[in-house]
């Protein structure tokens, strides 16, 4: 039977804690044994934990996900829940300050808030009222008690504190990385700095805090000081990565372009709901859609069904209805089907490691990938004349979802364990790699220098997590966990024939060239759409060129009847 691969790994000092889909586990490091597990809430309805923090006295665990339901668990009294808190959206960080008195939240509105650890009763507001409407000032109408630190336009995909807490780093879908005063959100600067796809990973090293790694869609990992804004180094990783990426986005999936493609939590992209509300009724039993946004079914009232506890009834009428019907003639939107899906780059965790010599890695991985990449962390990044590293990989056999550093410097991986390619589902082929879902990987000294490489002799933890851990999953509930959720929400752009893997050779296309055999020959590398374009600025330039000639001529003529004219007179 299948099992839950493993999302979310804290390690700490005496116990674990493990996360897969909806259970939660702590688990001795000496023995291996299960302490206790608790599942958040019924997989089939909640859905998966996707967020998680512990805080630094390893006293409180936090947990949100799908069911927008902020939760604090007591470490030290075998999972006890402390309290359970209703988000305003659907969360996509959480942390907790170094005191351990205060969470802070990202959302996919695109906002940050912060709330007390341990709630006070007499302090949360009055309970959300069943028919409550939605008003200009709904993404922050926060039933939890909890306070606005800020807000972006766009989808905040993670966020940092500085090593001091006085500002907090946020990143988003629109190639954003922001710096503010924290805990009064006031922004001091925000910075593209060569993203021009989204951010997906942020991180700040220990031995250079102000130094700031990040990366997202884009075929570089991006090194800056985040207290200045100025940009240090650039290290290319896609011709690494690419080959390693084995998971793509679901196939024959139905886009629509013109909108933002943003899911139930609304206005994450253009920030329409944060200004002007949810949109305005166009009729009677018209739905509600903001600016923009192709029409659809009203979420907000699907939602208050399964809270309710009606998710049956919610299927029923999703099965009796059929599938989303294509939006009206004229409207902005345009439906696209995706014959094939192409492959998406989305670096999703960010470390750093200092080895016994003193020498320093990045080390990433990319959602969908079997491989950990590392590469040397440069000597001087303030260097004008530094060099990017190359990048070195491991290739692990099985899609990595996550990994965690240990306080001897290796990492414990987080795998699909289950994964199998195509071939093999169909018995064509063999699966490389451990079917164990969780490996441990170690630096090695070599000749040629450091290198990562899998560890064999695992300790009672790891052996653990891949035997006596395991909870068994249905179909239907690794459906709903849907771990590679990011290939298809994080990329901006959800036009199937936009491909975030070629690089867009129009902008540096000699538009003398567009004859007829250019385009023919281009088409057997370019999409449909990108070929459509060429012959569009093709017609355009000869559009162009006839009108110059006309103009030309008319001028010409012009001048003769004047000189004419002017002979006459004389």
């Amino acid at each position: 039977m299948p099992v839950f691969p493993y999302t979310r790994l804290h390690i700490g000092p005496t116990f674990s804690v493990v996360l897969s889909g909806p259970h939660i586990q702590l688990v001795t490091n000496a023995t291996g044994n299960v302490e206790v597990s608790v599942d958040s809430q019924p997989a089939t309805k909640g859905g998966p934990i996707r967020c998680s923090a512990v805080d630094t006295k390893w006293k409180w665990l936090v947990t949100a996900g799908e069911d927008k339901k902020l939760k604090v668990w007591d470490l030290t009294d075998r999972l006890k829940k402390l309290s359970e808190r209703e988000l305003p959206k659907k969360p996509t960080e959480v942390r907790i300050t170094q005191d351990s008195e205060t969470i802070l939240v990202s959302d996919k509105f695109g906002d940050v808030f912060r709330y007390p650890t341990l709630p006070n009763p007499e302090e949360l507001p009055a309970a959300r009222p069943q028919n409550a409407g939605r008003s200009a000032l709904a993404s922050h109408e926060n039933y939890a008690g909890g306070t606005l630190v800020l807000g972006h336009t766009s989808l905040l995909t993670s966020f940092l504190l500085s090593e001091d807490e006085k500002f907090i780093i946020t990143a988003d879908r629109d190639e954003h990385i922001r710096v503010s005063w924290y805990p009064q959100g006031y922004v001091i600067e925000q910075y593209c700095l060569g993203h021009t796809k989204f951010v997906s990973a942020i991180y700040i090293p220990a031995f250079s805090p102000n130094t700031l790694i990040s990366g997202g869609g884009d075929s570089y990992l991006q090194l800056w000081d985040w207290t200045t804004g100025t940009k240090r180094i650039t290290v290319p990783i896609l011709d690494v990565v690419e080959p390693y990426i084995k998971v793509r986005p679901p196939k024959n999936r139905t886009w629509f372009t013109g909108g933002d493609g943003d899911d139930d939590d609304g206005g994450a992209g253009s920030g329409d709901e944060k200004t002007a509300g949810a949109g305005k009724k166009t009729g009677k039993g018209k739905r509600k859609r903001g600016k923009g946004k192709s029409e659809e079914p009203d979420v907000a009232e699907k939602e208050a069904k399964v809270d309710g506890g009606a998710a049956e009834d919610v299927a029923m009428e999703e099965a009796v209805a059929g599938p989303p019907k294509p939006p009206p003639a004229g409207a902005q939107s345009e439906k696209i089907e995706a014959e094939e899906s192409p492959l998406t780059l989305v670096v999703n965790r960010i470390e750093t490691a200092v080895l016994s010599d003193e020498s320093k890695w990045i080390v990433f991985h990319a959602v969908g990938a079997t491989a950990l990449f590392y590469t040397h962390y440069p000597e001087d990044v303030a260097s004008a004349n530094s060099v990017a590293p190359s990048v070195l990989t491991l290739d692990l056999g099985k899609p990595i979802l996550d990994f965690v550093p240990t306080q001897d410097g290796s990492f414990v991986v987080l795998t699909d364990g289950e994964w199998t390619t195509p071939a093999t589902e169909s018995g064509g082929g063999d699966v490389a790699g451990s079917s164990d879902g969780v490996r441990l990987v170690g630096w090695t000294q070599t000749e040629s220098g450091w290198s990562l490489a899998e560890v064999s002799n695992v300790p009672p933890l790891i052996k653990a997590l891949n035997t006596t851990c395991l909870k068994s999953a249905t179909p239907s509930e690794l459906k709903i966990a849907d771990i590679y959720a990011h290939l298809s929400n994080m990329p901006k752009n959800v036009d199937p024939e936009h491909d975030p893997m070629v690089r867009d050779d129009l902008a540096t296309l000699d538009p003398s060239t567009l004859t007829d055999d250019a385009i023919a020959a281009a088409a057997t590398q370019l999409t449909q759409r990108e070929v459509a374009r060429l012959r569009n600025k093709k017609a355009l330039i000869e559009s162009l060129k006839k009108g110059k000639a006309g103009g030309e001529e008319e001028e010409r003529e012009s001048k003769k009847v004047k000189a004419a004219a002017g002979v006459e007179e004389a």
